[in-house]
């Protein structure tokens, strides 16, 4: 591979890794500037907001110029994105994007639970179009030099909360909850088959899956699970209103690891470690909180090491890589840390060896 000469070796440990804890030991990233960056390519000019996010040569070559000027650590792997926004999952089944500078967000498309019947995967929704189109222009322009990532899907709940917008859905839950299950059921069987068209856009029959915004390699199909509506319903609710899904989704899945997002989220954090088809947790504070490192998140990773489950650490600051090493058992964890030169990431993987 192009910019990971040493991919087949960190694809090795990314298999064995996932097979289960013990043995295994742990996945370690880091991504720093390379020291002598690979020349830029031309970037096709764009007009609009809309044209940033949609034209596909000016997304692809933007990534590439990204793998032109890293280096690529460790486990870490050169990956570029397909995403439209995180949830773009919504747009295949009837939402319609708003873009931001750097985010999407999308526009509720069921005003009245009646139009349920219009939720569908249309293959010729143009947004279901856009994501098939831009996932297999990447896969061929990578020319098996680097990964094409699968887009921040999102399902369950918070796609729900797109369909009918955040505060509609909360009334929802309590007011109707049978018309919420029934649009459960209903896009569940529509995120399998997304999922399906997209794994097969990248070629992850032969390349794996991966999500380039988690930092995750797997072989097989893979995916980050999770639900930001959790922060506002009581773990009642979100055992009955969300937790089957999921269920369902880790036994479909070959790998999924869930995004605990926030302090709000930690009171779902026992039904979450009782899948057992859930892989790990990848924990994020949220803003406004001590970092990752903190010894305030100690007794989470310990809870969630000691139910068996693999631990991702995203973003994890180099300086405090040593302490947290020897708080935690290596085995099943995975940090992943940014370092401001080439030369300070390889010091800091002579520390971790």
């Amino acid at each position: 591979m192009k910019y990971k000469e040493d991919w087949e070796t960190a694809k090795g440990r990314w298999t064995k890794w996932w097979k289960g804890r013990g043995s295994e030991g742990m996945i370690f990233q880091v991504y720093a500037p390379r020291k002598e960056p690979m020349p830029k390519i031309t970037i096709p000019a764009v007009k609009s907001l809309e044209e940033k996010w949609t034209n596909i040569d000016y997304r692809i070559a933007q990534g590439i110029n990204y793998l032109n000027s890293c280096k690529f650590l460790q486990d870490a792997f050169p990956g570029i994105d397909t995403h439209l926004g995180p949830g773009s999952f919504a747009t295949h089944i009837g939402c319609e994007p708003v873009f931001a500078e750097d985010t999407v967000w999308y526009s509720p498309c069921i005003k009245d639970w009646k139009d349920l019947a219009r939720i569908k995967l249309d293959q010729n929704n143009k947004w279901w179009k856009f994501a098939l189109d831009i996932a297999r222009k990447a896969t061929e322009a990578s020319k098996g030099e680097f990964m094409v990532s699968l887009p921040d899907f999102i399902e369950n709940l918070d796609t729900i909360a797109s369909l009918r917008g955040s505060e509609q859905l909360l009334l929802d839950l309590k007011d109707l909850p049978k018309q919420v299950l029934q649009c459960q059921k209903k896009i569940l069987d529509l995120w399998f088959k997304s999922y399906d068209g997209l794994y097969k856009a990248v070629d992850g029959k032969n390349r794996g899956s991966c999500s380039v915004f988690f930092q995750t390699w797997a072989p097989g199909k893979m995916c980050k699970l999770q639900c930001d509506m959790s922060a506002m319903i009581s773990r009642d609710m979100f055992d009955e209103f969300a937790l089957p899904y999921f269920i369902k989704q880790c036994e479909w899945l070959d790998h999924s690891f869930y995004h605990l997002d926030g302090e709000e989220a930690i009171q779902h954090l026992d039904s979450l470690l009782a899948i057992d088809r859930l892989d790990g947790i990848q924990w994020t504070p949220g803003a406004g909180h001590p970092g990752l490192e903190s010894e305030k998140w100690f007794p989470l990773y310990h809870k969630i090491q000691s139910a068996g489950k693999k631990l991702w650490l995203l973003g994890f600051p180099g300086s405090h890589i040593k302490d947290i090493l020897k708080e935690l058992s290596s085995d099943g964890l995975f940090i992943s840390t940014n370092c401001p030169s080439e030369e300070e990431g390889l010091e800091i993987l002579k520390l971790i060896r």
